[in-house]
C-alpha cells in the first residue's frame, strides 16, 4: 500500500464511494458511522435502547427485547454532499450509495436474532499535483493518485434476556473488501502507472449488555474484540508514451502486512422523560495506541466518539 499527499491540491473523488472525503487515504479509510434507520436519526447513539419497536445493532443485547410477534428490516441509502476549499481552489463534491441491509426477529419471548451487511470503512480520494525529483537529475516529476473501495461487515447478532433488567448479546462478523489505488506518474513524455488492489479479510466479535435500572433509565454497553485483518496484493505496473503505447507491463502478486483494528469500548444511557420523549447519549473509545501502527502520515492514536 502507498500514500502520496499532494500540497498543492487533495480533492475527494467524485464516485459511487460511500465516502468522498480526502481523509479517507488514512489507513483502510474513514469509519462508517451508519447503522439503521433510528439510530442514524439520533445522531448515531443508542447503546442502551432496545430493539423493541425498531431495530438496533449497535448493541446485540438489544436483541433481547425483541416483541416476539414482529420482524424487522431495514434498507439503507446514504446521499452526501461535501464543500471542499483549499487555498484559491474549492468544489461541491457530491456521492451516494448503499449504507446498510437488515433483517431481525424474535425466536423467543426472551430472545431474538439479526443478520446484517453494511460498510465498515469508505475510501474515495483523489491526489494531484505532488512534485518530486527525478533521481540524478534537477528536473521534476508529477504525481497524481487516487483510491477507492473499503470494507464490508457482515454480521450475525443474537440477544437474550437474562431477566426483565438485564440482557446480554454477542455478534460475529466477517469483514472483507478491496481498497484500489492507483498512481500516474508523469516523466517527460512517458506515463508510470501503477494499481494495487489490495484484499483484506478477517473474523472479529463483540458482546454486549443492558441494564434497567428503573422504567427511565438505561444503560449499555459494548466491547469489540481486536482483530489482525490479513492482506494480499495485486500490483500492475505499465509504462506508456505519449501514444499510448505499452512499452513494459508487470502484474505481481504481492502479500501485505496485517491491519489491526483496536478493541473498542462503548458506554451508553437512554433517559426516558416523558411518554415518546426520549434522550440517548453514548461515549466508545477506540484503543488505536495498542496496534503500535503507523504509516507515512504518522502513528495512529486513539478515538474517542460522542453521540447525543
Amino acid at each position: 500500500m502507498f500514500i502520496l499527499i499532494g500540497f498543492l491540491q487533495i480533492e475527494a473523488q467524485n464516485s459511487n464511494s460511500l465516502s468522498s472525503s480526502p481523509y479517507s487515504l488514512y489507513g483502510l479509510g474513514l469509519e462508517n458511522p451508519l447503522s439503521t434507520g433510528k439510530n442514524d436519526g439520533l445522531g448515531y447513539a443508542g447503546l442502551a435502547m432496545t430493539s423493541a419497536h425498531s431495530l438496533n445493532l449497535l448493541n446485540p443485547a438489544s436483541l433481547g427485547g425483541i416483541n416476539q410477534h414482529r420482524l424487522f428490516y431495514n434498507i439503507g441509502f446514504k446521499l452526501e454532499n461535501k464543500y471542499l476549499e483549499q487555498n484559491r481552489d474549492n468544489e461541491n463534491i457530491t456521492s451516494g450509495n448503499f449504507s446498510n441491509l437488515a433483517l431481525g426477529m424474535a425466536i423467543n419471548e426472551r430472545s431474538g436474532i439479526a443478520l446484517s451487511l453494511m460498510p465498515k470503512t469508505d475510501v474515495g480520494y483523489e491526489v494531484s499535483g505532488l512534485y518530486s525529483p527525478i533521481e540524478g537529475s534537477s528536473e521534476l516529476f508529477e504525481t497524481e493518485a487516487e483510491g477507492n473501495g473499503g470494507l464490508n461487515n457482515f454480521m450475525l447478532s443474537y440477544g437474550y434476556a437474562l431477566n426483565d433488567k438485564l440482557k446480554f448479546g454477542v455478534n460475529a462478523s466477517l469483514l472483507f473488501g478491496e481498497i484500489t489505488e492507483t498512481q500516474f506518474n508523469y516523466i517527460q513524455s512517458n506515463i508510470l502507472y501503477i494499481a494495487d488492489e489490495n484484499d483484506y479479510s478477517g473474523f472479529r466479535f463483540g458482546a454486549g449488555l443492558q441494564y434497567d435500572l428503573s422504567k427511565s433509565i438505561s444503560l449499555g454497553f459494548t466491547a469489540k474484540t481486536p482483530v489482525s485483518l490479513s492482506g494480499s496484493q495485486t500490483r500492475t505496473i505499465s509504462q506508456y508514451y505519449d501514444n499510448d503505447e505499452i512499452v513494459a507491463g508487470i502484474v505481481e502478486e504481492n502479500e501485505v502486512d496485517n491491519f489491526d483494528l483496536p478493541l473498542e469500548l462503548g458506554f451508553g444511557l437512554q433517559l426516558k422523560l416523558l411518554d415518546g420523549f426520549d434522550v440517548l447519549a453514548d461515549y466508545k473509545r477506540h484503543f488505536w495506541s495498542t496496534t503500535n501502527q503507523s504509516d507515512a502520515l504518522g502513528q495512529f492514536t486513539d478515538q474517542d466518539f460522542f453521540n447525543l
